[in-house]
């Protein structure tokens, strides 16, 4: 983008000379006037454009995200691909290319997932009022903890929470590296995972138990 903003910063500066050479009399003033360039029409006109472009190179100067960084904007999460002048391409994890106008960037919130080196999940497994705790904590941690890419330190958590349809709701806390593939590969690991080791070690879980997933990513 920086390539192209000073191609187009030379060529507009080249044709200001050439036009002076060739026309003595005529001054870059007068050409802005001949222009209409500072009428309110083409000010409109070039509203949206200007802002992309200035929202580009804002983005480009601090870079709050990089190629290849995983962001979430509004309801979009993606891989960034190229910041360009006019807007950010990205790709979704569906495979399909998003093309986002700088200025929705700059101007909201973005999550970039990749920021850090770590990335916290979470579950919450309801289970019944008889269970002991202590064995479904010890059960639980164990259980996690050798679920491939689930990061040693900061270690498992396994917190019960809160009272709820007559069962004890218990939260689930790992953390991943931050891509969006260890969050997907690893979350389907703990539920097979925590399934399993509640049925080996007698754990009641409710035959109408809903498990309820959250995520949350360090963001910028």
């Amino acid at each position: 983008m920086l390539a192209s903003f000073a191609f187009w910063v030379g060529l507009f500066l080249g044709f200001l000379v050439v036009i002076t050479i060739l026309l003595p009399s005529m001054h870059p003033v007068d050409i802005f006037a001949s222009l209409g360039i500072g009428s309110l029409a083409i000010g409109f006109a070039l509203k949206d454009i200007l802002q992309n472009w200035i929202a580009g190179f804002l983005i480009l100067l601090r870079r709050p995200f990089r190629r290849g960084d995983q962001i979430k904007v509004g309801e979009i999460e993606s891989t960034v691909q190229a910041v360009e002048t006019r807007a950010t391409l990205v790709k979704t994890f569906s495979g399909r290319l998003v093309i986002v106008p700088n200025s929705e960037i700059y101007t909201k919130a973005v999550t970039v997932h990749t920021a850090y080196d770590k990335r916290r999940s979470e579950v919450t497994v309801p289970v019944g009022l008889e269970t002991r705790l202590e064995l479904v904590i010890r059960t639980f941690q164990s259980a996690v903890r050798e679920v491939p890419d689930v990061l040693p330190d900061p270690p498992p958590d396994v917190l019960p929470w809160e009272f709820k349809d007559n069962n004890v709701n218990v939260l689930v806390r790992w953390w991943t590296k931050p891509q969006r593939g260890y969050e997907v590969r690893t979350r389907a690991g703990v539920m097979f995972a925590l399934k399993q080791a509640a049925e080996s070690a007698g754990i009641s879980l409710p035959a109408d138990t809903k498990i309820s997933f959250a995520n949350t990513p360090l963001i910028t």
